[in-house]
Formats: structure tokens, sequence, C-alpha cells
């Protein structure tokens, strides 16, 4: 339906009513009323949002555990602005923002989501609204970083070479976890909104340099995972 009322706006746009009513006659079926018109183009900036967020979270390359969170908080929010103006579609709006509650409330505090949403340097922390999902977010992150048995997962290995050098990587002085994560969200997001590889790179740099930073890779990864039995139609056709 969605797709129906943006083709028919595109040829009310472009070529103007005199088209649509020849469309009309050929298909003999009245001709839409002016209120219709007005309901059909708020009816097609209500769902325009919503269609762009089913089509982002459906994506099969680049999307990943981290994008639902900002995706969803980011759709509550222009939805809320939209409402303001309508007219007709109110009711719509206020229908969607109840399936978005009962769908993905829990979700929006949910630890592993909020931290694997930060670890996506294209949104970081630029997505959360309050200080109480900021916390949940990167207390998780700390948490994964100080775990012993990660970091010693992460950093093992069983050839007689990695065991033979082990003292060097150990004798080896590097920043704390905690200040690596700080100074992974301090960096610049203005690249990264045009291109999340330039953010990515910047978080490799750190891998490199750091051993303790193995474990918060190693967190992204479990992260990841949770996603691939789920997909994200599934979740998005709720509404």
């Amino acid at each position: 339906m969605f797709m129906a009322v943006e083709r028919l706006l595109k040829i009310l746009r472009e070529k103007g009513e005199p088209a649509l009513r020849e469309i009309c006659a050929e298909l003999k079926v009245p001709m839409f009323y002016p209120v219709e018109l007005t309901f059909q183009k708020e009816y097609y900036t209500t769902m325009s949002p919503v269609a762009q967020s089913i089509n982002i979270l459906q994506g099969e390359v680049e999307v990943q555990m981290g994008w639902l969170l900002p995706t969803i908080s980011l759709l509550s929010s222009k939805l809320e602005k939209i409402k303001i103006a309508l007219k007709h579609c109110k009711p719509l709006v206020e229908a969607i923002q109840m399936g978005i509650e009962n769908r993905f409330g829990e979700m929006l505090r949910d630890p592993e989501l909020v931290a694997a949403a930060i670890l996506i340097p294209k949104f970081k922390t630029a997505w959360i609204k309050d200080d109480a999902t900021l916390k949940i977010g990167l207390d998780y992150i700390r948490e994964q970083l100080e775990d012993p048995s990660i970091s010693a997962d992460a950093g093992s290995g069983s050839s007689d070479e990695g065991d033979f050098f082990h003292i060097l990587k150990s004798s080896h002085k590097t920043p704390s976890a905690t200040k690596q994560l700080d100074s992974y969200l301090a960096y610049s997001t203005h690249q990264d909104s045009q291109d999340v590889s330039c953010g990515s790179q910047v978080v490799c740099q750190t891998q490199h340099t750091s051993a303790c930073f193995c474990s918060l890779q190693k967190a992204v990864q479990h992260s990841r995972s949770h996603l691939q039995p789920k997909k994200s139609t599934a979740s998005c056709r709720h509404f």
C-alpha cells in the first residue's frame, strides 16, 4: 500500500491533477476527493520513516546487531515530530508508537544491545537521549573489558612461538582498557557519519596498539552472534 500511495503522489507531483484524472478515467474509478489526497499525503509522510527503518534493518551486508537501537530511537523521534503537523493520521502515528514500545521497549534498555550500538563508530553515543541508557551501555562494555576470562581468551595462543615471545607482550606497557574506550568515544564522529569504514579503521588501529582492546573486539563479536538467528524483518513487521 505504501508503494502504491508513493507512486500516486509522484504522478500528482510530476504530472499534475489532470494526469491523475485521466488515469482514474481509464480505470473507470472515481477521482479522489481533495480530502482523500490530503490523507494520502499524510499517510506517505507518516510511513516514509517507517519504511526506511524496515529497509535499513533488513540489510544483509552492513547491518549488525548494533544498528537496531539507533534505528528504532531515531524512528521514534521522527514520528514524534511528524505527529505535530498531522490532521488525519495522528491515530496511525500513535498506533505505531505503541507498537514500537510493546515490541522494542525492553530492548531499548538491554545492556548488550546498548553496548553493541555504542561500539558502532557510525553511532557511538549520538543516538542516546538519557544518561541512564548511556550508563547501562558503558558499564556493560567496561565489565567486558575487565573480564579476565575474555582477555585471556583473546590473547591466548597454542603455538610455541606465541608462548616464547609472550614475555615481550606482557612487558610492553599499553593504555588501560578504560582509557582506550574513552579515546574511542572522544574521537570525532564527523567522518564516521559519512563512512562507517573510517571509524572502523580507528578502532582497528587501537586494537593493534593494545592487547587489552582484544577483549572489546571479542565482546562485539559475541554480541553480533545473537543477530544471526533473528531476522530484522520479523521484528519490524510487528508495526
